[in-house]
């Protein structure tokens, strides 16, 4: 059975006047294999009402063939359970977001600790950002891991608990994810500034708590339309394997172009600014090797030419010694001959 997308009544309400008891199937064959379960569960509740004796027989039958092809299910879970790898789905469900809440608390709890007592010790922002950011990546696993493994291990569902434990949870799951966004950001602009300004780079811890402050505050107050776009609604779903005609979705009902600033907060825009950031790093340190290369270069270069003026110099000395030497004896050699004259 296949999702119809863009039903219409009209089509669906000639095909029932024109069906007989002997042709029912005709709705999910050749032509109509298109059902949209809704609106024939509606066509066939609003023909119940106005039916008469001869056509409540063909509607009994419409009927079965329609929960047939149609079988409903009460809840998302029990529709899952249609599916031919629903007991992997169901262990992987189980067991991998349990093993990330453990093992994230676990090294997040750690990273705070370190980066924490590092920043007290060398009054050094990055450390600060960074243990801020394990703090938070531990609050958005609570708010999003640990919930998707609570419905899915023990089918709690907190969401649907109340209206304002809903609109809670989604306030703070996204003011949580948008702060790990940013605060990444600012790490990389921090990162940037001492690759770029190695000597101006002196960003205080005074100015690090106040970056995160104002991303903290600033977030906070936006996610808080929350509390008003966010709410308990009512919708449908069909897939093959079945049909949901009523269930209650915590999700947003009113406002719904915000979802699209939402992902440019806590997506769209930290990534390009990441990924800015990072090639400017890469060309900064780039261009740097460059500069430092070519100094060596240079550097080489004139040991070279150093080097060169230097064993001329050596050989020049060596041969002077050497004339110095020699005339040094000849003289010696005429004083001696001019001795040995006088005394003959």
């Amino acid at each position: 059975m296949t999702l119809l997308i863009n039903g219409s009544m009209d089509n669906y309400t000639d095909i029932f006047i024109n069906i007989s008891s002997s042709n029912v199937s005709i709705l999910f064959e050749s032509d109509h294999d298109l059902v949209y379960c809704r609106e024939l569960f509606a066509l066939l509740h609003s023909f119940n009402q106005s039916a008469d004796e001869d056509s409540s027989r063909t509607i009994q039958k419409i009927h079965d063939v329609l929960y047939e092809k149609c079988p409903v299910f009460s809840s998302p879970y029990e529709l899952r359970q249609q599916y031919p790898s629903a007991k992997l789905i169901h262990v992987l469900g189980c067991t991998l977001p349990l093993i990330l809440i453990l093992f994230g608390v676990l090294g997040n709890t750690l990273s705070a600790w370190v980066m924490f007592k590092r920043a007290r010790k060398g009054a050094l922002s990055s450390y600060f950002y960074l243990a801020l950011l394990a703090i938070v990546d531990i609050l958005v696993l609570f708010t999003g891991c640990l919930i998707f493994w609570l419905e899915e291990a023990f089918l709690i569902q907190p969401l649907l608990l109340n209206e304002v434990f809903c609109q809670t949870l989604y306030f703070l799951k996204f003011w949580f994810t948008d702060i790990s966004a940013w605060l990444i950001v600012a790490v990389s602009f921090e990162r940037f500034i001492a690759v770029r300004f190695p000597l101006r780079a002196n960003i205080s811890l005074h100015l690090a708590h106040k970056i995160s402050l104002f991303i903290i505050l600033f977030f906070g107050i936006y996610n808080l339309h929350n509390y008003i776009t966010i709410g308990f609604d009512n919708d449908h779903l069909q897939i093959e394997y079945g049909y949901i005609a009523n269930f209650t979705v915590c999700d947003m009902k009113s406002h719904k172009w915000l979802s699209y600033i939402d992902m440019g907060f806590y997506a769209v825009l930290p990534s390009i600014c990441i990924l800015i950031l990072n090639l400017l790093i890469i060309t900064t340190l780039l261009h740097s090797r460059k500069i430092r290369n070519d100094y060596l270069q240079a550097s080489s270069l004139n040991s070279t030419d150093s080097s060169d003026q230097r064993s001329k110099l050596s050989t020049r000395l060596v041969d002077y010694y050497r004339d110095t030497k020699k005339s040094h004896q000849n003289q010696q050699q005429r004083q001696r001959l001019r001795r040995y004259a006088i005394r003959s």
